[in-house]
């Protein structure tokens, strides 16, 4: 089964090189597999069907990149770097506030999330 993001994508976010990233990469497989099933969960939630429905599966292991699915994309990577650092006990700030980083990505993941299953599209 295809994914919505690769390891690439949610490593960004964490500021991980490739060694790092090769490292992790059960660990990474594991958030982003978690991230894929909850954007599926969360589009059947609005009695929608699936977005990765009838997509195909590129060469890089992710959908064939429709509008939907690229925005799918960037949401999925902050959920599953969300996840990762969450089960890491990653416990990185933002910012002076105080505001740990994986919640941020886990708020600005799931916001996005919701917004485009309600709409069905970008």
């Amino acid at each position: 089964m295809p994914d919505y993001c690769n390891s690439s994508d949610v490593g960004s976010r964490l500021g991980l090189n490739s060694a790092q990233r090769t490292q992790a990469s059960s660990r990474l497989t594991t958030a982003i597999r978690r991230a894929t099933l909850d954007v599926d969960q969360c589009w059947r939630d609005y009695g929608r069907v699936v977005p990765s429905t009838g997509a195909s599966s590129g060469s890089d292991g992710l959908y064939a990149q429709t509008d939907t699915l690229k925005v799918i994309r960037e949401v999925c990577a902050d959920l599953a770097a969300a996840y990762y650092m969450e089960d890491e006990g990653t416990f990185q700030t933002t910012g002076p506030d105080g505001t740990l980083r994986g919640g941020v990505l886990r708020e600005r993941g799931e916001k996005n999330l919701m917004q485009i299953a309600h709409l069905g599209t970008v």
